[in-house]
């Protein structure tokens, strides 16, 4: 939104122009869970405990699970957005204005500790949300921030770079520059639209 400015270029001369992106920023939402909900105490499969939707879980479908370095359980869920599970409640996050729906696709946690999830495809959602490390605020990123449409699918290089591919090619979160890098089939990428990431460690 800056104001635009014209640089002259004199006929066999050279003149050197520094163009700086500004740093993403995001939306931020606080993250206060909208319900907490104590564990009822599931059944049991052999070694295997079951929680369900009357034992305080959000939604009968679970589409994503994560175990942060604190040991607690994230799941994201098709309908009730996002939920901590401490072994002993619930705590229900709505995701609404993350990443536009309560369906939540993928969470990862990265090497900071950040939590980064999208919503379901199926959905006009905002874009791609990362739940800070102190758990404290929520962060939408969008066409605003250079990431173009909803992310459809997260990963985490060996660096620590959140990997983000949606339907315009694939972005990488550059933490120390603070901008997503945008990646298509002119910069080499085999296919518009991978369908799946591997990790070389």
């Amino acid at each position: 939104d800056a104001e635009p400015k014209l640089v002259e270029v004199l006929a066999g001369t050279e003149t050197r122009v520094e163009l700086v992106a500004p740093r993403l920023t995001g939306r931020t939402v606080k993250a206060v869970p909208t319900r907490v909900q104590p564990a009822g105490r599931g059944s049991r499969r052999g070694e295997w405990r079951m929680y369900g939707v009357a034992d305080g879980l959000p939604a009968a479908s679970v589409t994503a699970i994560v175990q942060d370095r604190q040991g607690d359980l994230w799941l994201g869920t098709d309908g009730g957005g996002l939920a901590r599970f401490d072994g002993a409640r619930f705590y229900i996050y709505s995701t609404e204005e993350t990443v536009g729906a309560n369906r939540v696709a993928k969470v990862l946690e990265d090497s900071i500790g950040r939590l980064w999830l999208t919503g379901s495809h199926f959905e006009t959602g905002s874009g791609v949300g990362c739940l800070d490390e102190s758990r404290e605020h929520f962060v939408s990123y969008d066409r605003q921030d250079g990431l173009g449409t909803l992310g459809w699918l997260l990963a985490v290089d060996s660096q620590g770079r959140v990997c983000i591919r949606n339907d315009a090619g694939l972005y990488r979160l550059e933490a120390a520059r603070g901008q997503f890098s945008h990646f298509s089939t002119q910069d080499g990428l085999p296919e518009l639209l991978p369908r799946a990431f591997a990790l070389r460690r």
